[in-house]
C-alpha cells in the first residue's frame, strides 16, 4: 500500500513539474506535440521530451541513465533470406554503427545472438534431416545457415551418455579416429537435429539428464525479443565447420575436446578439439558442448 501510495505521488509530482514549465513562460501551451520517449543507448541517457508548438518551448524529463559505458559495434544478420544480410550495430542498444549493409559473412553475428559458421554455396541450402512419430517431431526442411551458440552450454565438461546403448536412428560411423573420412564428415551433415532428439528420447527414457544432447535440445535463447528454441548438439560433419572457423571466430576452446552427437559405436561417440583432432572415443569421457542451429530461407 505504502508502494502505491508513493508511486500516485511520484506521477503528480511529475505532471505538476511539467506543468510549472509549461507555465512559466506565460503561454497557454494549448497545442502540444506527442510525447516522445528516447530509451538510453550504452554510451547515451534516454529522456522523455514534448513542445510547444505555439512558442516552441520544450521539457525534458524521466532521465535515464546510459546503460553500459560503451558500444559493442558487430556485424549482425538481420535478413535470413539466403544470402543473408548483415547490419552493422551495437549487439546491446542496436544502435546503427559504421557501413551500409551487406551480404552475411561467416563470423557475422546470427539472429540468435550466436555466430553465424557456414552459409550454404546456393540458395537451395543443406538437408537438415526430420523425424517423425516420436517426442520432439519436426519435419526434414532445408536450412542456408549454420549458428553456434554465443558460449559453451557450461563452463566444465560433462559425458556424452551411458554406455552399452545403440540408439536406433541416430547416426553412427564406427571408423577408428584416424580413418574417419571426407565422405564420412558430409553424410554426418544435417543429421545432427535429428539424431540430437533420438538421443534426447533414448536418453529421457532410461531417467538419464544433463548430458550433452539434453543441454543441446532444451537450451533457448532469447535476442532481441525473439525466442529461439531449435539448438542441438552439433553432428561431427557440422562439428568440423565450428572448429575450420576458430581461427576467425575463436568458437572453441583452443585447448578443449568438444562432444558431437555422432555414435562411434554402442560405447563411443565421436569428439573434436579446436585443432581439429577427432576421437572416436568412450562416451564416459567429459567434453565440452556448443549447441548449434540450422536455418534459412526455406526453414
Amino acid at each position: 500500500m505504502k508502494n502505491r501510495l508513493l508511486h500516485v505521488i511520484f506521477v503528480f509530482s511529475v505532471i505538476a513539474f511539467c506543468a510549472f514549465l509549461f507555465a512559466s513562460c506565460g503561454c497557454s501551451h494549448s497545442d502540444k506535440t506527442p510525447i516522445v520517449t528516447v530509451p538510453p543507448t550504452c554510451i547515451d541517457e534516454g529522456y522523455t521530451t514534448q513542445s510547444c508548438r505555439n512558442c516552441e518551448k520544450t521539457i525534458t524529463y524521466n532521465i535515464i541513465p546510459a546503460t553500459t559505458g560503451t558500444h559493442t559495434v558487430r556485424w549482425i544478420m538481420t535478413d535470413t533470406t539466403w544470402p543473408g544480410i548483415s547490419t552493422n550495430k551495437c549487439i546491446n542498444c542496436n544502435l546503427a554503427g559504421d557501413g551500409e549493409p551487406r551480404a552475411t559473412q561467416v563470423g557475422d553475428r546470427g539472429p540468435a545472438s550466436g555466430f553465424i559458421c557456414f552459409i550454404s554455396a546456393d540458395e537451395t541450402g543443406f538437408e537438415v534431416a526430420g523425424l517423425t512419430g516420436v517426442n520432439g517431431t519436426f519435419n526434414t526442411y532445408f536450412a542456408n545457415f549454420l549458428e553456434a551458440a554465443p558460449s559453451d552450454e557450461t563452463s566444465t565438461s560433462i559425458s556424452w551418455g551411458p554406455a552399452n546403448l545403440s540408439i536406433t536412428g541416430a547416426t553412427m560411423i564406427t571408423a577408428s579416429s584416424s580413418s574417419i573420412s571426407a565422405t564420412d564428415l558430409a553424410n554426418s551433415f544435417g543429421k545432427g537435429r535429428r539424431d540430437t532428439r533420438l538421443i534426447f528420447n533414448a536418453f529421457s527414457s532410461l531417467s538419464v539428464t544433463g548430458r550433452a544432447a539434453q543441454l543441446c535440445a532444451n537450451k533457448t535463447v532469447v535476442f532481441d525479443g525473439v525466442e529461439y528454441k531449435d539448438w542441438f548438439l552439433p553432428s561431427i560433419g557440422e562439428l568440423n565447420e565450428l572448429r575450420n572457423r576458430t581461427g576467425l571466430l575463436n568458437i572453441l576452446a583452443s585447448s578443449a575436446y568438444y562432444w558431437s552427437s555422432t555414435q562411434g559405436s554402442a560405447n563411443n561417440a565421436w569428439d573434436m578439439s579446436a585443432t581439429g583432432t577427432r576421437s572416436n572415443y568412450t562416451r564416459s569421457y567429459s567434453c565440452r558442448v556448443r549447441a548449434v542451429r540450422a536455418f534459412g530461407s526455406t526453414d
